[in-house]
This record gives C-alpha cells, sequence and structure tokens, in this order.
C-alpha cells in the first residue's frame, strides 16, 4: 500500500511530464488503495478474534470480563454473570488463548440461537486441573437425528469446540441443565 501510495506522489510532483502510463497508474492506485486499506483492517479484525493483544496486557480473566461486556451490549436483555475461582498465574499461557475461542464460539452461539436471558460463566482451578463450565437459560441441547439440517450444524459447531479443548489437552460435554437451558463443560486436567 505504502509502495503504491508514494508511486503516485511521485508522479504527481512531476506534473508536467505525466504520460498515458502515470496516469493509468494514478487510476489503478485510486481503486487498490481503499482494496489494500479494507484487506488491511479485516486482517487487524481477523488477528485480534484470534488471539487478542489484551492477553498479553491485562490477563485472561479480564479479557473474558471484556468480551462478556462486549455480548451484553449486542445482546440488551443479557446479563452474564462471571465466577472465577482461580488466579491468573495458575492457567498456562498456552491454555489462555484456548479457553477464551472457547468461551468466544460459545456466546456467539448463544447470542444467535438460545435466546438466553441468563448466562453464568465459571473458571474454576480444582485438585484435578481447571474446570470453565457455562451454563444458559435459553434452548436446551437435545441431540437428535443428524439428517436435520441444524442438527447437523451444531454437531459440526460442538465438534470445533470439542476438538479445540482435546488438542489441547482436556475433554468438552455439552448437554441440557435443570433449568431448561445447556451446560457447556470444559475440563482440562492438570
Amino acid at each position: 500500500k505504502l509502495y503504491v501510495e508514494n508511486h503516485c506522489k511521485a508522479s504527481e510532483k512531476n506534473t508536467d511530464a505525466m504520460c498515458n502510463h502515470d496516469i493509468n497508474c494514478r487510476k489503478f492506485s485510486d481503486k487498490v488503495i481503499p482494496e489494500l486499506q479494507s484487506a488491511i483492517h479485516d486482517v487487524r479484525t481477523m488477528a485480534m478474534e484470534l488471539r487478542p493483544p489484551s492477553l498479553d496486557d491485562i490477563g485472561l480473566l479480564a479479557t473474558i470480563g471484556w468480551i462478556c461486556q462486549e455480548f451484553e451490549s449486542i445482546n440488551p436483555g443479557v446479563d452474564v454473570e462471571q465466577v472465577f475461582k482461580i488466579t491468573e498465574s495458575q492457567v498456562p499461557p498456552p491454555l489462555k488463548v484456548v479457553i477464551y475461542r472457547v468461551i468466544q464460539q460459545i456466546l456467539s452461539d448463544i447470542g444467535k440461537q438460545t435466546h438466553a436471558s441468563k448466562i453464568l460463566i465459571r473458571l474454576v482451578k480444582s485438585t484435578d486441573g481447571i474446570e470453565l463450565q457455562i451454563d444458559d437459560n435459553g434452548l436446551a441441547f437435545h441431540p437428535v437425528h443428524i439428517e436435520n439440517d441444524d442438527s447437523y450444524r451444531k454437531e459440526l459447531w460442538n465438534a470445533s469446540i470439542n476438538e479445540r479443548v482435546l488438542l489441547s489437552g482436556g475433554t468438552f460435554e455439552l448437554k441440557s441443565n435443570l433449568q431448561g437451558g445447556t451446560v457447556y463443560q470444559a475440563n482440562w486436567g492438570t
């Protein structure tokens, strides 16, 4: 992007000698520069979603608080309660991004599909390891046959989270809770 802009500036300085090639180059750059700026913005957005700098700057627990606030602002009427019985230092650095992404993906799904009004996120250090549990009071998870398109998408979604947790050394379970909603449970042993 900078190279194209610098080339255009150099061409503009020499307007007396501007030839057709330079004019065509300028027209091209007028179209390309906004596209490059958009691509740069998209890459920055994707990078933020994959690993936000806040994980390193303010830590996992504060970042979870931030995404919960963002979720509540996008989904008014949904209350997200956070319970942390763990310290920042008790979460291994490689696991921080996994926990962040799992919570982000679950919140996204809850916001799109379950019509929940209350969500509880618990992150706890136990004698067995680290436990992440997310409860909602939205639509309960009921396993159905794979022929149903919605069920197939839910199975793929569940597989995505399950794979992320398994590859990081944990286990993942999805079940209905007593309030008619869903419990998302991930555990990582120590």
